[in-house]
């Protein structure tokens, strides 16, 4: 399987084969955390997460490094049922804001279904991309309440390079200007971003 996600300082792992993708809980003495991009044989036992299964690592071979697998476009309902969680999957949008917190930088999408809410990594230069329409490829994680209700999903990116720009936006935003541009302007903005999509998108053979 391949390493989709790792995060050092909270040791939390994902990984993808050609079947499914699932959580790996890496304690510490299974070693360093991967990096992603990693191909690894993993042996573990089950166990239940917050919201899904996830696998517990006993023994682990290291068998290089791989591309990462062929990314499969969700929306925001699909994403909802909970049915991608764990999975790399892919993201159109368009970026509306970029929010930096402790844990990384969340950038905010609007789709044509609802909103979508993408993290990566600390240090990632994404603030040129407010305004911006984008396909982006990442962990779809799942948030989930003491029931195991699913109540929001995520995007974990791991990194800038797995951004498309599809249209740059600058006749929607200005560049170096406030980080979130305002809700009277959103419509707008996906009307342009939905024209370039469907310009662009047979054109990559997407």
């Amino acid at each position: 399987a391949v390493v989709t996600w790792a995060e050092q300082s909270t040791r939390r792992v994902f990984v993808q084969d050609s079947t499914d993708g699932i959580e790996i809980e890496w304690p510490e003495l299974a070693g360093p955390v991967p990096s992603t991009g990693q191909l690894l044989q993993i042996e573990g036992i089950t166990k239940m997460g917050q919201f899904a299964p996830m696998a517990l690592v006993q023994k682990v071979t290291d068998l290089g490094r791989i591309s990462f697998p062929r990314s499969e476009t969700i929306s925001w309902e699909q994403a909802l049922l909970g049915l991608a969680e764990a999975r790399w999957v892919r993201v159109n949008g368009f970026i509306f804001a970029v929010e930096p917190n402790e844990d990384g930088i969340r950038l905010h999408l609007s789709t044509t279904t609802g909103e979508f809410v993408a993290r990566l990594p600390a240090g990632t230069e994404v603030t040129d991309l407010v305004g911006s329409v984008v396909s982006m490829s990442g962990v779809c994680v799942a948030y989930a309440n003491e029931d195991r209700r699913l109540e929001s999903v995520q995007l974990w990116v791991p990194g800038g390079d797995h951004i498309e720009l599809i249209d740059s936006g600058r006749y929607i935003a200005s560049r170096g200007s406030g980080r979130r541009l305002t809700r009277r302007s959103l419509p707008w903005a996906m009307t342009l971003g939905s024209l370039a999509k469907a310009v662009w998108s047979p054109w990559r053979g997407i």
